[in-house]
């Protein structure tokens, strides 16, 4: 009785010792996985063919870059990266495991509900962002069979991702009074209290941004 005590005192006091080394290692084993998974959906993709894309378009999400992020083709197979308008999320792959952990799981989402789906193409006013990606919103299809349900939208409503106000642009409203609505309901990162006061340092901060510009 006494060396099963030991043993079990034993198998504690390791996984005491060693409990934060093991969760490190897990993070950074997750973070290597999806970097990677990147960069090789990517290199598929050599060039970026913005100009091959027009709002209406009915395309296809072949790739998740990352949870703003996709790749797409048009009917022709033409591939492009799209920037979602209006939203900004947590990166899969920060070195802040809680961030990073709501991160992956808007990631997990889009990999689940868009990948291999397709969607149509609305592109917005400003066409490009400053690193070349395509800017615009995607529209995915309703039970009816209608392309009506605002993935970005979609994804603020679950508390996936955060409304990204350092740029103005025409649904900001909109999403703003879904993010309440996501924020009051607990939804999604909201429903932690840390992430939750970082993002809201977030939108303050690019507010000031927005104003500023």
């Amino acid at each position: 009785m006494d060396a099963r005590r030991h043993v079990r005192s034993s198998i504690r006091c390791f996984w005491g010792r060693h409990n934060l080394t093991i969760m490190v290692l897990c993070l950074l084993s997750a973070s290597l996985y999806y970097t990677i998974g990147v960069q090789r959906m990517l290199e598929r993709f050599h060039s970026s063919n913005p100009d091959a894309f027009a709002t209406g378009d009915i395309v296809t999400v072949v790739g998740v870059i990352d949870g703003d992020e996709l790749l797409i083709e048009n009917q022709e197979g033409v591939p492009t990266r799209l920037r979602i308008l209006g939203i900004k999320s947590f990166s899969p792959t920060l070195s802040d495991p809680l961030l990073s952990e709501y991160g992956k799981i808007c990631f997990d989402y889009l990999q689940a509900r868009v990948t291999h789906q397709p969607v149509r193409l609305e592109i917005s006013e400003k066409v490009l962002d400053t690193e070349g990606r395509l800017l615009g919103t995607l529209f995915l299809k309703n039970p009816q069979g209608e392309y009506t349900i605002d993935l970005a939208r979609d994804l603020v409503d679950k508390g996936y991702t955060l409304v990204y106000t350092r740029f103005r642009f025409g649904k900001m409203a909109d999403y703003l009074t879904v993010q309440q609505g996501a924020r009051a309901n607990y939804n999604g990162f909201w429903s932690n209290d840390i992430v939750s006061a970082r993002s809201l340092a977030l939108l303050k901060l690019w507010e000031e941004e927005g104003a500023g510009g």
